[in-house]
């Protein structure tokens, strides 16, 4: 499990061109859990 946490001005996701979320300022985070993660991956 992986996780970063990045500052923005502005941030989407588009999944087939098609934008299905967006941010203006603020926080964006990107979370990887990998299959066999459990709760003390999260420590």
């Amino acid at each position: 499990m992986i996780t970063v946490i990045q500052r923005v001005n502005k941030a989407s996701v588009i999944v087939d061109n098609n934008i299905i979320g967006q941010i203006s300022r603020g926080l964006l985070v990107f979370l990887g859990i990998e299959t066999g993660d459990d709760d003390k991956d999260i420590y």
